[in-house]
């Protein structure tokens, strides 16, 4: 080898010259690390919020799709009760106890019974109340469904954002790689004897190398 035909001071010198070029290098990369470190810290907590928001709006959602379908089921089950109820009074032209359980129907009920019409009439009518009742219940699904949709997605969210951070926690750990090079380089460049010069330097090389074979292996933001 080349360095066979130097001295041990000439050696020395050219130790502290490819030190030098090793530190440089992974200066360098480990601020690229710690750089991508960052982005991907910014990634995973624009999706954490993205998700916490997300999941506030679809549980929000969910609730109130759940509040006013039941009030709307209620409300349709007591007009019948109370149609049922009402529509006995009439039988026995009770007009009080009639005009009592008419109060508790809902208006648009109340609306279709006040119209004197033919039984086909009514018959449209109650198909067109039915029909009403139907669009609603499944505007109410719709709602649910929709907020069970922005679940998932705020979960998707979550994972993304537990990935961004796993990569992350890799490139800090690829900028500790690097100053653990630092630190052989220097210590071989403060070393005054060659043979142990050379010792840090074979640990710098090595781990240098090691490093930038990890670093390659993370995802780039």
């Amino acid at each position: 080898m080349w360095l066979e035909n130097l001295n041990e001071e000439e050696k020395s010198y050219k130790m502290d010259y490819l030190g030098a070029a090793i530190i440089g290098i992974a200066t360098i990369l480990a601020a690229t690390s710690a750089y991508y470190s960052a982005l991907w810290g910014g990634h995973m907590s624009q999706k954490y919020t993205g998700a916490v928001t997300t999941l506030t709006e679809a549980s929000t959602m969910y609730l109130q799709g759940i509040s006013d379908m039941n009030t709307f089921e209620f409300r349709d089950f007591q007009d019948g009760i109370m149609f049922s109820q009402f529509q006995l009074a009439e039988d026995r032209n009770d007009e009080e106890n009639a005009r009592f359980y008419k109060g508790y129907l809902s208006e648009p009920f109340q609306n279709m019974i006040e119209v004197d019409g033919t039984d086909e009439e009514m018959e449209a009518l109650f198909k067109k109340y039915d029909d009403s009742h139907a669009t609603a219940i499944r505007d109410y699904e719709t709602r649910i469904d929709s907020s069970i949709i922005l679940w998932g997605e705020s979960y998707d969210m979550i994972n993304e954002g537990d990935e961004a951070n796993s990569h992350g926690d890799k490139f800090t750990l690829s900028t500790v790689l690097f100053t653990v090079v630092l630190f052989f380089a220097g210590m071989s460049a403060a070393a005054r004897k060659y043979k142990l010069k050379l010792i840090y330097m074979v640990f710098s090389a090595v781990t240098f190398l090691a490093s930038v074979i990890y670093m390659l292996t993370i995802p780039f933001p």
